[in-house]
């Protein structure tokens, strides 16, 4: 089944006239002023012209999606979901509202705060999908399920923002173990839970296999400063990236690298992210986005899981 063009509605408002992009946050919840190295205005447009030089080589009957992206300006933004420079605006958006959600928490329910906060990366092998298979992964479906399995698992009453991530595999170790796919995964920052409680409610859901060393992912964001902006900035990311795993020659071991994604797997993911809205990519937890503004939805009265 392929995915909803949720991203159509969203490019047709903008051809009308309309820009439905995010305001930008004030000074001291901007992202590009907070990230010394947040990507620029200028930067997104060099990959936006590059992802639509991609579509026109490997894709070009997506010549409306193409065009789109060459007029994308200033004042009349585009609204797709494959354009960079629009993402930057959603992503700077994102964090300032991450940062104004942090202020709410410690005002309202500051026990939440007594626990570290996580960052967590989550690979499910079921959301793998072959090169040129891309639109038959539901994005929509996919953050539903995960979200159902936070509540399922004990861990209902936590505070998650996060988005979708999308990478571009390849076996480059030379024993041919398995073919080139699309990996989707998410990048969550988790609040109001233990390391030990998310460990155990999420572990044996997510199994590691010869294409996945490590599905779960529990980093510790340090503070409520600089990395908690880097760790949410990180889940909306605007480059994607093809990782090549390959064997060390002095150690022998596999390991992987990233390059930023280019030529005919840039130009599918471009098609395929272009049939949602920006916001799709957005995943929420105790959190309702009305509008621009994300409002927490928990009672005060909620704790901490401890697992």
């Amino acid at each position: 089944m392929k995915a909803r063009p949720h991203g159509r509605a969203a490019t047709r408002r903008a051809r009308q006239g309309g820009t439905p992009l995010p305001p930008r946050s004030p000074r001291q919840r901007d992202v590009g002023r907070l990230m010394p190295n947040f990507e620029t205005s200028q930067k997104t447009k060099v990959w936006r012209l590059s992802t639509a030089k991609h579509l026109k080589k490997w894709l070009p009957h997506k010549s409306k999606l193409r065009h789109r992206l060459e007029t994308c300006r200033k004042g009349r933004r585009c609204a797709s979901g494959a354009c960079p420079t629009c993402r930057r605006q959603v992503r700077r958006w994102f964090v300032g509202q991450a940062l104004d959600m942090l202020e709410e928490i410690g005002a309202r329910m500051p026990h939440l705060l007594t626990t570290p906060i996580f960052a967590v990366t989550i690979i499910d092998r079921q959301d793998q999908r072959p090169q040129g298979e891309l639109h038959t992964f539901e994005m929509i479906a996919m953050i539903r399920r995960i979200r159902k399995l936070f509540e399922r698992a004990g861990l209902g009453p936590v505070v998650i923002l996060g988005g979708v991530d999308f990478s571009f595999n390849i076996d480059d170790t030379g024993l041919d173990r398995w073919d080139p796919h699309w990996c989707p995964h998410l990048h969550l920052v988790v609040i109001g839970a233990t390391r030990k409680a998310l460990k155990k409610a999420l572990a044996p859901h997510f199994i590691a296999d010869r294409t996945v060393k490590r599905p779960l992912y529990i980093k510790e964001v340090k503070g409520t400063g600089a990395d908690f902006v880097r760790k949410s900035s990180y889940c909306l990311k605007n480059v994607f990236n093809k990782i090549p795993r390959f064997i060390g020659a002095a150690t022998g071991k596999e390991h992987n690298k990233k390059y930023s994604l280019i030529r005919e797997p840039a130009a599918e993911l471009a098609s395929y992210l272009d049939l949602y809205q920006l916001t799709d990519r957005l995943f929420l937890r105790n959190i309702r986005r009305h509008g621009w503004r994300l409002v927490l939805t928990l009672k005060p009265d909620t704790q901490v899981m401890s697992g």
